[in-house]
């Protein structure tokens, strides 16, 4: 099948031959973004199978579409990544979730962070928790995965809790650590923490420390929030991963 297609996720159980009603959120790209028409090809997935469907019925407000062959999909890599974010400004959060889910991230967690620029205020964190959602089902949609990101609610950094079988965690620390190439291969899951735009303070660091996290250092420059967290995730695909 062309891969060109669209893809879509959708929060369903789907198998060959059914007929699919499409959620909203998918209706107002497929009608108002991609003008597609009745008889187009589309692709769709949950978060176990993937299939080639073609648009039944086009009318306001209401897509039908079928499913037909049931297709390949592309393979989680071997090691489970999990980035504990602290929180960034608005467009570089967006960014950074966007590109890990593409990398192959597994979770994010977002961090509250003490000299974080932007402050979440308590009513309004399951709002970005939804457009954080969005911005990751739309990079799982263009990139060929299956799988979507594992989002966490925020919490305090001194909240942070890593799993018996995390076989490696890092913080990312421009001025100390080892390289990644100097660190000994894993095969399980691995966590990184990042720190927000003005960095971490000292006793965050002391936290981290007593975690179990080591300081990675990525090389001799000084990398933006955002930067240093695309980076690490690609490094480590690139070094441990399947890239």
């Amino acid at each position: 099948m062309n891969s060109n297609y669209n893809r879509f996720f959708i929060p369903t159980p789907i198998s060959t031959g059914q007929v699919i009603e499409l959620p909203n959120y998918v209706i107002n790209k497929l009608v108002n973004t991609l003008r597609q028409k009745q008889g187009d090809k589309i692709r769709i997935f949950n978060e176990n199978k993937e299939f080639s469907a073609t648009i039944l019925e086009l009318k306001t407000g209401r897509i039908k579409i079928i499913a037909n062959k049931e297709l390949a999909v592309i393979k989680e890599p071997a090691v489970k990544l999990h980035l504990f974010q602290c929180i960034l400004k608005n467009q570089n959060m967006d960014l950074v979730i966007q590109k890990i889910t593409e990398l192959g991230a597994t979770e994010f967690t977002p961090i509250l962070s003490k000299n974080a620029l932007v402050k979440l205020q308590s009513n309004k964190i399951e709002k970005k928790m939804a457009h954080w959602f969005e911005i990751s089902r739309h990079a799982t949609e263009q990139c060929g995965r299956i799988k979507l990101l594992k989002l966490n609610h925020p919490i305090k950094l001194d909240q942070v809790f890593v799993e018996n079988n995390v076989a490696s965690c890092f913080v990312l620390n421009s001025k100390d650590g080892k390289r990644l190439l100097d660190q000994k291969k894993i095969k399980r899951k691995v966590a990184i923490c990042c720190g927000p735009e003005k960095g971490f303070d000292a006793s965050e660091v002391e936290i981290l420390a007593q975690k179990g996290f080591r300081n990675l250092r990525l090389g001799p420059r000084t990398l933006r929030a955002e930067t240093a967290a695309i980076s690490a995730i690609s490094s480590i695909q690139t070094v441990w991963g399947d890239h």
